[in-house]
This record gives structure tokens, C-alpha cells and sequence, in this order.
């Protein structure tokens, strides 16, 4: 198993911590937004949606706040697991909302496969915990490119945020590939992460959300 210097797992911890705290408040407020809405699929998947960006901000504080070998293994599966749900959690408010077509729903269907395998892969059998998939995570991330002649119903606007949020994670993905050569880039990718994430989020509640 991995280890990183102490200074610098306390760093780790602590950005994503920051993370979780304004997702959950993020959550309180997308709740709020859509609550006129309820039950409806695109009100749903805001909710999962901001509920899973919790989740992963939490696993990952976790994955960064133990010592013990055991712990430690079981809680850096679950940060790893929880991305691949996101990724596609991501994707779903939008989809939903502005896509009503089998194409677009099946790749919808596509996605929730890949991050329900992802995930049952990380946390069931530990599949490379110590070697993230960062390749998988990226293809994942970029697979509603497939998409693009499906696109005219979103909003450009909506579409370039989305795209901003993706490249935003692609480009920190250089920090996470080069965190056991050089220090501090763990939590470089941590701050990343939350750019991107909230880039994301004000995608969902600018053009789903506020929408409803």
C-alpha cells in the first residue's frame, strides 16, 4: 500500500474534507431546488447526483485519514469505487433532461454499467487499489462524447460547462500521475477536483435544477 508523508496526507484530508462540507451543503440546496419537481426522473437524478458528489468527497478524506494497513485498503477502495459512480452521476441530471431518445438512454445505460462494475470491482474484489485506473477514469469521464450528435437539445452554454468541468479533471490527472515523483501533487489534484466538481455542480443547477 501506498504511503505519502504525514504533512502531506493531512493536506489530502483536509481539501477534500473542505469538499464535503460544501458538497453536503451543495445537496441541502439541489433538494431545495427541485423539491416542486418531486418525484420526477430529472429532479432524482439531481439528488443522486449531489448525493454521490458527497459521498466520493467523503470516502476520499477517509482514504487519507488512516494509518492502519486494513483501514486504509478498505476505505482508498471505496474513494476509487465511489469515482466511477460519480463520473456517471454526473452525466445523469443533464441526460435525463434534455435527452429523451434511445440513443441517448442507452448510453446512459451504458455508463451506469461500466461505473456499477467499476465499482463492485474496487470494493468486492480490490481491483487495482494500489494502481488507480486513472485511463478508465478519463475514458469513462469523455464517453458522453459519443453523444455529440445527439446534442441538439442541450444549450451550448450547458454544453461548455460541461466541458470545462472535463478538461479542468483531465488536466489534474497530471498531478495524480506524477504524486509519488514529486511532492504536494496529491493535494494539486485534490484542489482540482473541487474546481472541476463545482464547475460541474453549477452546471446541473443552472440548466436542470433551476429548470424544473
Amino acid at each position: 500500500m501506498v504511503r505519502r508523508d504525514a504533512k502531506e496526507e493531512k493536506w489530502n484530508a483536509g481539501t477534500h474534507f473542505f469538499g464535503m462540507i460544501l458538497a453536503f451543503a451543495g445537496l441541502v440546496w439541489m433538494g431545495l431546488l427541485v423539491r416542486e419537481s418531486w418525484p420526477s426522473v430529472p429532479a432524482l437524478a439531481c439528488v443522486v447526483y449531489a448525493s454521490l458528489l458527497v459521498l466520493m468527497y467523503m470516502m476520499s478524506t477517509l482514504s487519507h485519514s488512516f494509518a492502519e494497513e486494513n483501514k486504509l485498503r478498505r476505505f482508498r477502495a471505496l474513494d476509487q469505487a465511489s469515482i466511477f459512480l460519480l463520473i456517471t452521476g454526473t452525466y445523469t441530471p443533464l441526460s435525463v433532461h434534455f435527452w429523451n431518445t434511445f440513443a441517448a438512454n442507452s448510453l446512459l445505460l451504458i455508463m451506469w454499467a461500466i461505473s456499477i462494475s467499476g465499482f463492485v470491482a474496487k470494493v468486492f474484489f480490490s481491483h487495482r487499489v494500489n494502481r488507480v485506473s486513472v485511463i478508465g477514469f478519463v475514458a469513462l469521464g469523455w464517453m458522453p462524447i459519443v453523444g455529440l450528435p445527439f446534442h441538439e437539445h442541450w444549450p451550448v452554454q450547458a454544453m461548455l460547462w460541461v466541458l470545462v468541468g472535463g478538461i479542468v479533471y483531465s488536466l489534474g490527472t497530471i498531478f495524480l500521475l506524477n504524486d509519488q515523483k514529486a511532492k504536494w501533487c496529491h493535494p494539486a489534484w485534490h484542489l482540482s477536483v473541487i474546481a472541476a466538481s463545482a464547475i460541474h455542480f453549477g452546471a446541473v443547477v443552472k440548466f436542470v435544477a433551476m429548470e424544473l
